[in-house]
């Protein structure tokens, strides 16, 4: 479920059985952008009561790390780990509980030895893309709004939605061939930051008509 602006609001799952069921899976967290998710299952078919409509399980949500791209670098929990290092019944001191974290090279390709996910899969990773694994597993394949990316050749999958004024560059091109400086997070347009990582000007195009 999508908001007017494409945002993704929530993720339902539906099987089909001897019993059918129709599940909540994903709640999404904004602030200015997409700060994170809660995973959950919460049975969309029952009736709740007064008793068990409202509750809070620590553990549930996942809050994403990015930087100026929108790469997401590691989601943490909303729980804290605490650590009693001399064994007095006295916490010392309290950690994140971190979920994953990765990195990435250039065009959005997990580094080989430099990614981590201890158990709990996080659907966003390079720009903040959706990870599709049902093509390419191990985050080797992207969902946007408007096509499909594949991180290890740097290009997509179908032609760009809107003409480039740029007869030497593909239609299949990708963030202009600079992903360092450059966003595409719909897969519809090229937006540029600056080196100090403010916004700077998105490209102009000419549309099919």
């Amino acid at each position: 479920m999508r908001d007017a602006q494409g945002n993704v609001m929530a993720v339902y799952t539906h099987t089909e059985s001897d019993t059918a069921t129709f599940e909540l899976t994903e709640q999404h967290i904004y602030g200015s952008s997409r700060i994170g998710m809660v995973k959950t299952n919460i049975d969309m078919l029952v009736t709740f009561t007064e008793d068990n409509y409202f509750y809070r399980s620590l553990g549930e949500k996942r809050y994403e790390l990015s930087n100026h791209l929108g790469n997401v670098l590691s989601v943490i929990s909303d729980r804290r780990l605490a650590f009693d290092t001399d064994a007095n019944g006295t916490t010392n001191y309290y950690e994140a509980d971190v979920m994953s974290a990765q990195d990435y090279d250039p065009f959005g390709m997990l580094l080989v030895g430099r990614s981590w996910e201890g158990g709990s899969e996080y659907g966003y990773g390079f720009q903040g893309f959706i990870s599709d694994n049902e093509i390419y597993k191990n985050n080797c394949g992207y969902s946007t709004y408007f096509r499909q990316y594949d991180p290890r050749l740097g290009r997509w999958f179908s032609v760009d939605p809107k003409f480039k004024d740029a007869p030497w560059q593909s239609h299949y091109n990708s963030m202009s061939n600079s992903p360092i400086t450059n966003v595409d997070s719909d897969g519809d347009k090229d937006v540029y930051y600056s080196a100090d990582g403010r916004w700077s000007h998105t490209v102009k195009y000419n549309f099919f008509l």
